[in-house]
């Protein structure tokens, strides 16, 4: 029903003692015990990412790298991803926010930005944009 996902430490190949992360494994429990709220979307975004994730037989977990968090690190045999996960990065703030966590790690293993955003696609840095929907439905990472 809730699962802990720890934190790693992405420069110290290390999972981290504290401040691991909670997701759920289904959406109806939070409506139900607190009622549905549109200030809960960026999270809901997340928990279905993070369960697509698992889905498809990764191993995830919340990256931290320097003072930042990635949202998900997530390896499967010697496959390694990092998303991040917005609503939309809509403002050049948001956006510097986004990529900036993933533009401090060092490797280089494919990195998405998973967003709501209409117009999306392209690679900036290394980082490749993505609609959730498409990424979804995808059958890759």
């Amino acid at each position: 029903m809730i699962a802990r996902v720890p934190r790693f430490d992405l420069n110290g190949k290390a999972i981290l003692a504290t401040d691991e992360k909670y997701f759920v494994g289904d959406h109806g429990i939070v409506n139900a015990l607190f009622g549905y709220s549109d200030q809960r979307l960026p999270g809901v975004l997340e928990n279905i990412v993070w369960m697509e994730l698992r889905r498809r037989g990764y191993d995830v977990t919340v990256g931290r790298i320097g003072g930042a968090e990635v949202d998900f690190a997530a390896q499967r045999a010697d496959e390694v991803i990092y998303l991040q996960v917005a609503t939309t990065i809509a403002t050049e703030e948001t956006r510097r926010r986004e990529h900036r966590s993933l533009e401090a790690i060092a490797d280089n293993h494919p990195k998405y930005l998973l967003t709501l955003d209409p117009l999306v696609g392209g690679n900036a840095n290394g980082i490749q944009h993505r609609r959730i929907p498409e990424f979804l439905l995808s059958d890759e990472a």
